[in-house]
């Protein structure tokens, strides 16, 4: 038989339940929440970072095509962006250049997802085997050194956070500043009996345009 005691401690206990269920009904299950802008907040910082990249594409000048090797290093911060470039090219058949170049440019501040921006170039292109001869030919082709000016124009997206995946493409015109007529003597010795002494000349500099793709990698300073 119930007592009034009884009564009383099942009383008490239905109170309890009443007022802690709808808390612990309403209390939200443990999660990590951002702040509903910080998203934008981080796109919308500007530019302050290293970019580094690789990059392989096609070249062509005023008479030949080929392909190009580059590493690329940026500074940017905010619109100004500075740094240097180092390529290695080739046109088919014919000569082989390494380019070395300071930059500096105007560049799209943010998103930081974005890198976008023109720099202007200048430094030297050496060449060789400009105008090597092919088969049949002992002709190695002229080699000389000459300043340039051009353009680079970047294009590309980012992945990551402080530290960034960089993915884009990376457009070049590069104009030498001379189109010097080398002249030379070399050993022709193929198909021949008796090796025999030639002259040949070959312009060394001319107007190039090329275009690569580059992957790399940012980092926040």
């Amino acid at each position: 038989m119930l007592t009034s005691r009884s009564f009383l401690c099942v009383a008490v206990v239905l109170v309890v339940s009443s007022v802690t269920a709808p808390a612990l009904a309403s209390e939200p299950e443990p999660e990590l929440e951002l702040e509903p802008d910080a998203i934008a907040k981080a796109d919308a910082k500007p530019h302050d970072d290293l970019l580094f990249t690789a990059g392989a594409g096609m070249l062509g000048d005023e008479r030949h095509v080929g392909g190009t090797l580059a590493l690329t290093g940026l500074r940017q911060k905010g619109w100004l962006g500075y740094g240097a470039t180092f390529e290695y090219s080739g046109a088919v058949f014919d000569y082989t250049s390494v380019t070395a170049a300071p930059m500096v440019g105007v560049f799209v501040d943010a998103p930081r997802w974005a890198r976008v921006g023109v720099a202007a170039v200048g430094g030297i292109h050496s060449y060789s085997g400009v105008g090597a001869g092919f088969i049949g030919s002992s002709d190695p082709g002229a080699s000389g050194t000459t300043a340039f000016v051009g353009a680079r124009l970047f294009a590309g997206a980012e992945v990551g956070n402080k530290t960034r995946f960089h993915f884009g493409l990376q457009l070049s015109a590069d104009d030498d500043l001379s189109r010097t007529r080398t002249p030379y003597t070399f050993e022709q010795t193929a198909f021949v009996a008796t090796a025999r002494t030639e002259t040949a000349s070959h312009t060394v500099g001319t107007f190039r345009l090329g275009a690569m793709l580059a992957l790399g990698t940012a980092f926040d300073l």
